[in-house]
């Protein structure tokens, strides 16, 4: 899973990794829960269940507003096999308590349709055909300004995990939000093997090792 820190932007090694479902575990100081990652409902609310879920990647990162998403009726976490280049149906819909601005439907990172909240910003929907020409994610978002009742956080969003459509048996990639994370990865080396917060070099190697081992996944991609 991946833990979603920032806003309602994802990050580029969140763009270009596939098949894990999206979660957050921050707290404000004062022990209310600022960001939340939900499992869709309707499923089993045991703890296997509630686990189940979140490893599906059925879940969406918010801070108030509840977001749904649905993909030629597949939920976030799922796959759709396409046999070719296709036209997709998707939904969304979100319900807030704090005003929303909008809903946007996200394909490989980019913006592929939006639509404007209900005057009160408390209802907002979006339905759009998209042609996909090649294997691409989807997900949802909605954003809106900051609030009182929106804790820590300096606007108001939620995030969708992706519906994964592919065509044939071509893989999802990202050649240029790979490499960003590549370059990264090739930073974050740099600053380990001048860091002198190392007990002694085994530690220093092992995590020097971990970083090596997630560049070469990257790599591939580029």
């Amino acid at each position: 899973m991946l833990d979603v820190l920032s806003s309602s932007e994802l990050r580029p090694e969140m763009r270009c990794v596939f098949g894990v479902g999206f979660t957050d575990g921050c707290f404000a100081a004062c022990g209310i829960r600022r960001r939340q990652s939900l499992r869709q409902i309707g499923r089993s609310a045991d703890l296997s269940g509630v686990v189940a879920g979140y490893k599906a990647g059925r879940t969406f990162v918010t801070n108030g507003p509840m977001l749904f998403l649905q993909v030629n009726g597949k939920e976030p976490g799922t796959e759709l096999r396409l046999s070719g280049p296709s036209e997709v149906q998707v939904s969304a819909r979100a319900s807030s308590q704090v005003p929303m601005d909008g809903i946007e439907l996200i394909v490989n990172g980019e913006i592929a349709g939006r639509e404007r909240a209900s005057r009160d910003g408390k209802q907002a929907e979006i339905v759009k055909k998209i042609h996909l020409s090649q294997s691409s994610w989807i997900a949802a978002r909605v954003s809106g300004e900051g609030h009182r009742l929106v804790v820590n956080d300096p606007k108001l969003f939620a995030h969708t995990s992706p519906v994964y459509c592919y065509i044939g048996g071509e893989k999802i990639s990202s050649r240029k939000d790979a490499q960003i994370v590549v370059d990264w990865i090739d930073r974050l080396i740099q600053d380990v093997a001048a860091s002198p917060r190392f007990a002694n070099d085994r530690r220093r190697k092992e995590v020097i090792e971990l970083f090596q081992r997630g560049r070469s996944y990257f790599q591939q991609q580029t």
